[in-house]
């Protein structure tokens, strides 16, 4: 349950990032950092 609610936290923020700067200017070490995870931890879920 916890993986489930980090997962819907880093869809969240990426979402976000996506809106604010593009799909293609936002990367996943923007992602980890707005979640406060590590890059590999984002590639774990996608």
């Amino acid at each position: 349950m916890a993986d489930r609610n980090r997962k819907e936290q880093i869809i969240d923020k990426a979402v976000g990032l996506f809106a604010e700067l593009g799909y293609y200017k936002t990367t996943t070490a923007m992602v980890a950092k707005a979640v406060g995870v590590t890059q590999p931890y984002v590639f774990h879920f996608f």
